[in-house]
């Protein structure tokens, strides 16, 4: 049971994630910048790795 609610937790949180920017994207007329740079590189592969090791973690922890 514990398990099925972390799964279903880790699929949850996956699907809730909202894109980010580096910046607004509104600038006031006189700024001459960039346009807005999304951050998503790598944060699928950041929540896997850390749900890996978090799940390592608590089996380690449940067989001492």
């Amino acid at each position: 049971m514990r398990k099925n609610v972390l799964l279903l937790s880790f699929f949850l949180m996956l699907l809730t994630i909202q894109p980010m920017m580096a910046q607004p994207e509104d600038f006031e007329e006189d700024v001459d910048d960039e346009p807005a740079t999304p951050i998503d590189g790598y944060v699928y592969v950041g929540l896997i790795a850390g749900a890996f090791l978090a799940i390592r973690t608590l089996k380690k922890s449940e067989s001492l």
